[in-house]
């Protein structure tokens, strides 16, 4: 898959010309080593494995490693591009159709509802980066063929003192941590690191040779780091009681640390690895490299309310303001004859507060309380976190019933006036209610009425032809009469009703609007 560009350059005279192309290549990885002294302060080590997977070797290039995420892609400018004319057929004749213009927009807003029109989205993103541990035998690194490192020019020797074990053997007396960050270690940092835009740059200060399908290690950072070693927990991960033995590192260089594995060295001893996000100039971490078997943390959770402390109505809206209360407590113990840093990560959560007795946080990130205990050998410390979040209870005004108004006094919500208030609320609300019962009598009594004067029609329509029926058609015209004029005594009873009613409820609007108040208890 390759292609042949010619470049033409007119004119007369030698010129030099610079050509530079870019390729797909592995994403270089990150390897690091913090070596923690006796104090548990970090030594920060870091390398760069870069692949070379090409058909041809790498012989003194100028290498740069660069640590960002861009935007990239591929797109086939090479490939010719046509836009290709419609095909239009010759008319038969030269009669005109009545033109049809198709609409590009849909009277329907869900898409799923337009038929035969195909629709497409999607969302990418790509990050890569890796790490692992460097096992080096007969000259194999990472699975490759052979191990190439990087043509650099080393540190000094390393001048090591020895003395013979009881086997006679010779045993350095120099610890792996003292090796290691030495001055004269033999390991020297090869690149020099600086921002390009939003990137981060490793610019490699000598040229590299690496062959065709091998690797090559570059030292990239040796340098002390601000830190300590700590004991971390976090609820929610680490169910089993037991914390994590970590370091806290923070970024004091000036170089951005890609992210990938750690190695952690405390002393002569390994204990254990991690994985680092990267970091960024004056960015701080947690690394956690092992569970700390020396420490236990034990939780316990309570809720409550607290009474109400605040009441308060407007805008027809009887209002109890309270706060719900929620606590949990850490019972961190100490097994170990050594003090203890202990970090625990509380969730934070929005609308909750922590109460002015909970000790305040080292720390907060975008999800979580970051705690520092101080722990003393063979202690046991209990940290209380409270939290605080106001709610309220509201009720409608024009809706309070008297068993409401009942509570409000027994719990001393409101005071005398407001009482008086409210009960006059409540009169308003009983006139509204046994005139909308009238009403609704009234309505039922006109219907009985015309259910009877239809009996009577029914009756009169029977009794015709029959001897009796001159003087029962009297009867039932005279009850008739007396009916229509109780009808007409209805209406004019409902209407009054109905007005009073309506005045009423204006009256009622108008308290419930003006009823206002405010009272801290």
């Amino acid at each position: 898959d390759s292609k042949t560009i010619t470049i033409t350059s007119d004119g007369d005279g030698a010129r030099e010309m610079i050509v530079s192309y870019t390729i797909a290549a592995p994403i270089w990885k990150t390897n690091y080593r913090v070596v923690l002294d006796a104090d548990g302060k970090p030594f920060f080590q870091g390398w760069a494995i870069v692949d070379n997977v090409s058909e041809e070797d790498w012989s003194n290039v100028q290498l740069s490693l660069v640590s960002g995420t861009p935007i990239s892609f591929i797109q086939p400018v090479q490939q010719p591009l046509y836009r290709h004319r419609p095909v239009v057929p010759i008319p038969s004749d030269l009669q005109l159709n009545p033109q049809r213009i198709e609409g590009t927009e849909f009277a329907t807003a869900s898409p799923d509802a337009i038929p035969n029109i195909g629709r497409g989205s999607g969302t990418g993103i790509g990050d890569g980066q890796g790490g692992g541990r460097v096992a080096v035998s007969g000259g194999v690194l990472s699975g490759r063929n052979s191990q190439q490192i990087a043509q650099l020019a080393p540190g000094a020797a390393q001048s090591t003192e020895f003395a013979r074990n009881a086997t006679g053997f010779a045993a350095s007396t120099t610890s792996v941590s003292n090796a290691i960050t030495s001055g004269d270690s033999g390991v020297e940092a090869a690149a020099q690191g600086e921002e390009v835009g939003e990137l981060f740059e490793y610019r490699i200060e000598q040229p590299v040779t690496v062959n065709r399908d091998r690797s090559a290690l570059i030292p990239i950072v040796q340098t002390k780091l601000e830190g300590e070693r700590v004991t971390f927990y976090n609820e929610a991960v680490n169910r089993n009681q037991r914390p994590m033995n970590s370091i806290r590192l923070k970024n004091i260089s000036k170089l951005t640390l890609e992210g990938g594995a750690v190695t952690v060295i405390d002393g002569d001893a390994y204990a254990g690895e991690a994985l680092m996000d990267r970091v960024k100039p004056n960015e701080q971490r947690f690394i956690a490299f092992a569970l700390d078997l020396g420490t236990v943390i034990t939780t316990k959770f309570k809720s409550d309310r607290e009474p109400v402390f605040l009441v308060k109505a407007a805008n027809g809206i009887f209002e109890t303001h309270y706060y719900q209360i929620e606590r949990k407590t850490y019972t961190i113990i100490n097994q170990t004859d050594k003090k203890r840093t202990v970090y625990i990560e509380h969730p934070y959560r929005e609308g909750w507060k922590l109460s002015d007795a909970t000790q305040k946080p080292a720390s907060r990130t975008l999800n979580h309380y970051r705690f520092r205990v101080e722990l003393e050998p063979r202690a046991t410390v209990e940290l209380p976190i409270t939290e605080t979040q106001a709610l309220q209870d509201s009720y409608q005004i024009s809706q309070i019933t008297r068993r409401d108004i009942e509570i409000f006094v027994s719990r001393k919500y409101i005071d005398d006036a407001t009482k008086a208030e409210l009960d006059k609320l409540l009169e308003l609300q009983a006139r509204i209610a046994g005139l909308q019962a009238k009403v609704e009598k009234l309505d039922e009594e006109a219907d009985a009425i015309e259910e009877d004067q239809k009996r009577l029609r029914e009756n009169i329509d029977k009794l015709k032809n029959t001897p009796e029926a001159k003087q029962l058609i009297t009867r039932y015209i005279s009850k008739a009469d007396s009916q229509e004029t109780r009808l007409e005594q209805i209406e004019k009873e409902k209407k009054a009703a109905e007005e009073e009613q309506g005045r009423l409820q204006i009256e009622l609007s108008k308290v419930v609007r003006e009823f206002k108040f405010d009272r801290k208890l």
